[in-house]
């Protein structure tokens, strides 16, 4: 006998002794009763044929089935994003990080977009980047910008860094 079978007349019985009990404690309307174990019954009997025959014909699951089993996938940032995130966060925090980590970063994408819009070579011609740039910006960007000093200097501010972002997007193409 499996598992299935006799899990289920295992609660057919319970069942019956509750239905029992029922009667012999001063139910007046039996035929309620039997009616509502028969019925539970029935029940326990298309549940059990159920997994049965899910048992014994195991297979492809159906579209819904299949749909409602899929966990929807989390998104997964990429790691290239959380290394800018890293590097960003650095660079607001320590002068050194923002000099040696994010600056390098801000000059890529400033060199991209001078060159793309421009034609300027941000290391060939620092002079004409220059101009194409606000103050701020070009005051981080610049290649020949001198080195830090100083230990415990905190990095660039949020609305400074917001400003330079802005100003990148401007001149990168569309």
């Amino acid at each position: 006998m499996t598992q299935t079978l006799r899990s289920t007349l295992g609660t057919a019985l319970a069942a019956a002794l509750a239905a029992a009990i029922a009667l012999l404690f001063g139910v007046d309307r039996t035929d309620i009763v039997l009616d509502a174990y028969l019925v539970f019954v029935a029940g326990l009997l298309a549940l059990a044929t159920a997994r049965i025959v899910a048992g014994a014909f195991p297979g492809p699951l159906g579209v819904v089935p299949r749909t409602l089993a899929r966990t929807p996938r989390r998104y997964a940032r990429p790691d290239s994003l959380r290394v800018t995130e890293d590097v960003v966060a650095l660079g607001q925090a320590d002068h050194f990080d923002l000099h040696f980590r994010l600056r390098p970063l801000l000059q890529d994408i400033a060199a991209a977009g001078l060159a793309t819009r421009t034609g300027t070579d941000l290391q060939a011609t620092p002079e004409r980047a220059e101009v194409e740039l606000s103050p701020e910006t070009w005051s981080l960007i610049r290649p020949d910008r001198p080195r830090p000093e100083g230990a415990g200097i905190r990095g660039i501010d949020t609305g400074s860094l917001s400003a330079v972002v802005d100003e990148l997007e401007r001149i990168l193409p569309s």
